[in-house]
């Protein structure tokens, strides 16, 4: 996602969450600053790893912090320094309907370790895909347009998610949806240990195999944080990461509306985009059958990120 913070709401539109952090498109180091909750701080945070001659896009970085839940594993309450400076996943659009343009390190890691950012970029594919960190009160309505639509998404859940949700989840799969990996307690896995990466990753999973019986093979890095580290990790653990080429401050009420959902969508709509938009967000749930309509209505097709695997194999 692009940079939310995750409040736990049943019905409501969600409150005002946390600050997004922009991605750095330079390849020195770049301070960005989050605000929290409240907006009263700020904490400087490097991001490193990208090109010089790329400006910095300011919407697209999914930043989400999943503090809605108090975990009984007592994450919360965990302090630890980071492992590694992350690095923030960024882009620089275009107005052309073309591949949003990355770092020259972050491309070559992404096909270094099967990555995922977009499909097939010489179709006109693309593919949805959604982030639940908590419920507000909207994944019914998704699933309902969805259904209606014919068209299969991938939803990326975290720990809390599937313990306060697993009807819902269980109707993803159900409906030949992807559920994906969110992690159990949504760090930054750059400032964790591997073995940390492990026990978020297959915690979700146990509660999933016990839940609806599966166990995710994608995973969607919190606040799109990875380092070399984290995506070898990952791999390793038999995982795809997922990020994004299509994304904006959804987790916000938008100031247009359903309308800005819309046209953010359209307006930045290219062969292959990995689609990402918040479950939570009011504004995207009403705009969706129209984007997805219009989408068609352009000559797209929707895919699921199992045929960007199978293409790649």
């Amino acid at each position: 996602m692009g940079g939310c913070s995750y409040r736990q709401k049943s019905q409501e539109p969600a409150k005002q969450p946390v600050q997004s952090k922009a991605n750095s498109e330079a390849e020195t180091r770049v301070n960005q600053s989050q605000t929290n909750d409240a907006g009263s701080s700020e904490d400087n945070h490097t991001v490193e790893n990208a090109e010089s001659d790329l400006q910095k896009d300011n919407v697209p970085q999914d930043v989400e912090k999943d503090d809605s839940v108090k975990q009984p594993e007592k994450e919360e309450s965990k302090k630890t320094e980071p492992v590694e400076t992350p690095i923030g996943w960024g882009m620089v659009r275009n107005s052309e309907h073309k591949t949003p343009t990355i770092s020259k390190t972050a491309r070559e890691l992404i096909d270094k370790y099967g990555a995922i950012f977009t499909g097939d970029e010489s179709s006109k594919v693309v593919y949805l895909t959604f982030d639940e960190g908590y419920e507000n009160g909207y994944t019914p309505t998704i699933l309902d347009i969805l259904n209606d639509r014919n068209v299969k998404a991938a939803f990326f859940v975290t720990g809390s998610y599937v313990k306060q949700h697993p009807d819902y989840v269980k109707r993803m799969v159900e409906e030949g949806h992807i559920v994906g990996n969110h992690t159990m307690t949504h760090p930054s896995l750059p400032t964790i240990t591997d073995d940390r990466i492990k026990e978020e990753l297959n915690g979700v999973d146990e509660l999933l195999m016990k839940d609806v019986g599966i166990k995710t093979k994608y995973v969607r890095p919190p606040m799109g944080e990875y380092t070399e580290r984290t995506l070898k990790v990952t791999k390793e653990l038999g995982y795809t990461t997922v990020f994004w080429s299509l994304a904006f401050k959804d987790w916000l009420p938008l100031p247009g509306g359903p309308q800005e959902s819309y046209d953010t969508v359209m307006d930045n709509l290219h062969p292959g985009a990995v689609i990402l938009l918040h479950a939570e967000s009011k504004d995207d749930t009403e705009a969706l059958p129209k984007i997805i309509d219009s989408i068609r209505d352009e000559g797209y097709e929707f895919k699921t990120l199992d045929d960007i695997n199978k293409r790649g194999n």
